[in-house]
């Protein structure tokens, strides 16, 4: 039984020809594609319970000059980022993860990931092209090895979540995690005399200091 849509039993796909619609089925979370081309119909589930990565996977079958049952269609990352981060504000919004916490993976996203391999097919996204990005954001901003496995980590989340979401059919290998081979100096006995004091100073004047 199909849920009631827009047209009843569908809901039309924004932006298309009045032949091309979603759906869903009771037995399944996922949205289903409905395509009259060619005197010809197509169904197909979208893989994704979220509304508009179905439309994008629809528009996509629709454009294809052959719509065969069981291909991949070429989601990119930023497509697979976008769903990743509705579904992680969703578990914001239970409690299950920090608003800090997602925030700044947008930020990591939103600056440096998405310009970067945002363009990328899903399935073209290997270890090779994930290495290769990590070396370019490394040298362009002279990052630590720490900041960079913070990017690497969020690429990870989105790749486990388009693979989860049936988006992606396996994951590819990363790079591994590095150590940072620059590590900070310790504070000399003087230097952490002077902090101290410093800070106690700061604490006995009663004034709002900046952290």
């Amino acid at each position: 039984m199909r849920s009631f849509g827009a047209l009843g039993n569908y809901i039309p796909v924004p932006g298309s020809t009045a032949s091309l619609f979603i759906y869903k089925v009771e037995t399944s979370q996922n949205w289903y594609v409905y395509l009259r081309c060619d005197g010809k119909t197509v169904r197909k589930s979208t893989g994704s319970s979220d509304q508009e990565i179905a439309f994008a996977f629809a528009r996509r079958l629709a454009n294809q000059t052959e719509a065969t049952e069981g291909e991949t269609l070429d989601f990119t990352f930023k497509d697979a980022a976008d769903s990743y981060v509705k579904a992680e504000a969703l578990r914001v919004g239970l409690g299950e993860v920090g608003a800090r916490s997602l925030a700044e993976e947008r930020i990591k996203l939103k600056s440096l990931i998405v310009p970067g391999i945002g363009h990328m097919a899903l399935d073209k996204i290997n270890r090779t092209a994930i290495a290769e990005f990590l070396i370019k954001i490394t040298d362009a901003r002279n990052l630590r090895f720490t900041t960079r496995n913070r990017y690497l980590i969020v690429i990870r989340k989105v790749l486990k979540h388009a693979c989860d979401a049936g988006f992606l059919k396996s994951l590819p290998l990363f790079p591994a995690i590095k150590q940072d081979d620059r590590p900070r100096g310790y504070f000399t006995a003087e230097e952490m005399k002077r902090l101290t004091d410093q800070l106690d100073a700061l604490a006995r004047s009663g004034k709002p200091t900046p952290v």
